[in-house]
């Protein structure tokens, strides 16, 4: 049953004014004479004309259009971008990248252990970053999210720990995650991951351009666009107790399966949120939707729309 009217608790003051460590699971150097045309022609966003110290948000697509994983690439001078990934490991990134490094005069170097990450969030935490990235210069990076975190969040890359104001303090891991739930934020691979389409949790918005050139899934991402064909979406869901446990994912109408659970986390004293990848073509609005053996889980509108 989708339920319009979902009441969520709002996590916004829990993460206002607040910080935490967000190191990435990668970060990459890509230099050479095709370096910048090179990530251009394998990731979905288009970057040809950033500016230095500028950064997008894209995906590495297979051929089929489905999701490897996310990144955000920063423009460093006319033939060198730094790449840095939350869902990737640097082997990994390495490995799909190299695989279409022909002739091309492109040299990858792993950055991972010189760099550190952090995430802050609330207004003034975020305008503390900005400001504190133009006094550092090159040892530090920052951007604000596509899609931000309670009253807005901001991501650091550092060299060196941030020296916080008191202002800033240390926030809890649990109330970001429950602050990314409630802005229906995907985490690559748990939310949007190999069997999934970047429209399938909205994020065709934010990490996709459809008037660049040639990249791997390019074809299915303009077919997409084009005939707005997406049988499954990314909803936010909620529930009553503690968060389902990991292994429990599949979500039913009665004997028919209609979807599955993905992450989930412990809002309250006695409830839930989540997100869940449902198929639109089976399920039936008006009929609830339960987890296992009769347990209901409330379902709010798709994150996409």
């Amino acid at each position: 049953m989708i339920d319009k009217e979902l009441n969520k608790k709002s996590n916004k003051l829990a993460i206002n004014g607040v910080y935490r460590p967000f190191t990435p699971y990668s970060v990459l150097f890509a230099s050479g004479e095709d370096a910048v045309e090179f990530v251009q022609g394998q990731v979905t966003q288009d970057i040809s004309n950033l500016k230095q110290g500028e950064m997008a948000y894209a995906f590495l697509l297979t051929q089929k259009g489905r999701v490897v994983g996310d990144l955000y690439v920063i423009q460093e001078s006319a033939e060198s971008v730094r790449l840095v990934s939350w869902s990737m490991t640097p082997v990994e990134m390495v490995d799909r990248l190299e695989a279409y490094i022909i002739a091309d005069d492109v040299e990858l170097v792993d950055e991972t252990a010189d760099w550190a990450g952090w995430q802050v969030a609330g207004s003034a935490a975020v305008t503390w970053g900005q400001e504190w990235v133009k006094k550092m210069g090159s040892n530090v990076i920052g951007w604000r999210e596509p899609v931000p975190l309670g009253s807005g969040s901001f991501c650091l890359l550092t060299k060196e720990d941030p020296a916080w104001p008191e202002h800033i303090r240390e926030g809890l891991a649990e109330d970001f995650e429950r602050a990314r739930l409630e802005a229906g934020v995907p985490r690559v691979p748990v939310d949007l991951g190999p069997t999934d389409f970047p429209q399938e949790a909205g994020q065709e918005k934010v990490g996709v351009s459809f008037t660049k050139g040639c990249y791997l899934g390019q074809e299915v991402m303009a077919r997409l666009e084009t005939t707005g064909r997406i049988r499954r979406r990314l909803f936010r869901v909620s529930g009553v107790g503690k968060a389902p446990e990991e292994g429990l994912a599949e979500l039913k109408q009665g004997e028919r399966v209609v979807g599955e659970l993905r992450s989930r986390i412990s809002g309250g004293v006695d409830e839930w949120q989540g997100l869940a990848m449902l198929n639109v073509a089976h399920l039936d609005t008006a009929r609830e939707v339960e987890l296992g053996e009769g347990l209901v889980v409330r379902v709010a509108e798709a994150i996409s729309d």
